[in-house]
């Protein structure tokens, strides 16, 4: 996990922005949540090592590792920008389809997240569109 963190610090000492456009605010966005998931499960993963609690280490490195798979895959497409709107919409519905099937126990939650998806819906239809046509392909099989 040294390594990691080593890599992400590196990577975000090496990274500049010389403005936030329209074009790259998503990428932005999802590229340091990303990052701050790796963190944040490095920090649990030492936690939970510490307790030796070994069999839980395992999950919370696998999560670390695909987390950062999914960074540095996103970052280096030629498509990141729209590949982004289409990771956050993607991670909206999952939230929508998770408070919706919770028994009516997070109505806040659900109605905050039905307002950030219809933002995307506005912003970038098309590929909402698309995530949307996607994801019913895949339901029932």
């Amino acid at each position: 996990m040294n390594w990691l963190t080593s890599e992400i610090r590196r990577r975000l000492e090496e990274a500049t922005v010389t403005s936030i456009t329209d074009d790259n605010a998503k990428l932005l966005a999802v590229s340091t949540g990303l990052l701050r998931c790796c963190v944040a499960h490095v920090d649990g993963l030492s936690s939970v090592l510490r307790e030796f609690n070994f069999d839980s280490g395992f999950v919370l490195q696998r999560a670390i590792w695909e987390y950062w798979r999914e960074f540095v895959f996103l970052i280096r497409r030629e498509t990141a920008a729209e590949d982004a709107v289409r990771f956050e919409t993607n991670c909206v519905m999952d939230v929508l389809e998770t408070v919706r099937s919770s028994d009516g126990q997070h109505v806040e939650r659900a109605a905050a997240a039905e307002e950030w998806l219809n933002t995307l819906r506005m912003r970038y239809p098309t590929i909402v569109g698309e995530v949307t046509t996607q994801r019913k392909k895949r339901r029932g099989h």
